[in-house]
């Protein structure tokens, strides 16, 4: 009974599952900031990374410390599946920052 429980829950937590930990031994990538439109007469920016293999990203949690432009990091980071609604953010995945360093 109690090996039926655990396998059922193991099912649901990976079946219910959008997001992924990207953990290994971290990634490479370059802060930036991405200009979206967001109006007639609005021109907005927002914190993203550019991962190797020309992948963009959102971060949630971006710390002060790395908002700097064109800056080497090595990250680890969890993705959400969600993306900013047209007009407010880059329309890049969101991710969470689970450990940053520079390179």
């Amino acid at each position: 009974m109690k090996n039926r429980l655990l396998l059922i829950l193991a099912v649901l937590a990976l079946s219910c599952s959008k997001s992924s930990v990207h953990l290994p031994s971290g990634e490479e990538g370059v802060v930036t900031r991405l200009k979206f439109a967001c109006g007639a007469s609005c021109d907005a920016a927002a914190w993203a990374l550019k991962m190797t293999g020309e992948r963009w990203y959102e971060p949630i949690d971006l710390p002060e410390d790395f908002r700097v432009e064109n800056l080497p990091v090595r990250l680890t980071y969890k993705t959400t599946g969600l993306r900013s609604a047209p007009g407010e953010g880059t329309g890049e995945e969101k991710i969470y920052v689970l450990t940053i360093s520079k390179r």
